[in-house]
């Protein structure tokens, strides 16, 4: 072995690796989701439209009324046993007096799966992930068949350790 090749393994040996920055964990109050408009990778995957009410899916799904009973929704759900994507399809009774359902179709989404819950008698709230720390909420006026409020949710800043500001008891 030369003498140069000696000289840089013993100073390889001598030098201790240069230490890492400390990583200083976030204050666990401090994270929040972030919401944005709803992007075109939601947009395209999402579909609302009328069917006739004939077209129910009876016995597809568990019925979930309105707080007030004067309208229901099915949510036909995939098999998730299966390999994913999955697709979620509700078909929504907005009109009390029958005649078209709203059928609404969440595609190609993650095993969070589609979330349900009533506001009122005519506003219906909708969480759809898309992925573990992307979702998607959604305010569907039921009656008219419109999204009122669509955005997206990104979840990304709950992914590291945090330390909270007050110690456990």
């Amino acid at each position: 072995m030369s003498a140069a090749a000696v000289v840089v393994l013993a100073l390889a040996v001598e030098r201790p690796a240069a230490p890492s920055p400390p990583v200083t964990p976030a204050v666990c109050e401090d994270r929040l989701v972030a919401y944005s408009a709803l992007g075109e990778h939601a947009r395209t995957r999402i579909g609302l439209e009328r069917t006739p009410q004939a077209a129910a899916p009876v016995g597809a799904g568990e019925r979930r009324d309105s707080p007030q009973g004067t309208r229901w929704l099915v949510a036909v759900e995939p098999d998730y046993t299966r390999p994913g994507p999955w697709t979620t399809v509700l078909a929504v009774s907005g009109n009390p007096t029958g005649g078209e359902l709203l059928r609404a179709t969440f595609r190609d989404h993650g095993s969070g799966g589609v979330r349900t819950t009533w506001l009122n008698e005519r506003l219906l709230f909708v969480q759809v992930w898309w992925g573990r720390i992307a979702s998607s909420d959604l305010v569907i006026d039921v009656e008219r068949g419109a999204l009122l409020v669509a955005e997206d949710a990104d979840l990304a800043a709950f992914l590291g350790p945090c330390e909270s500001r007050t110690p456990a008891p």
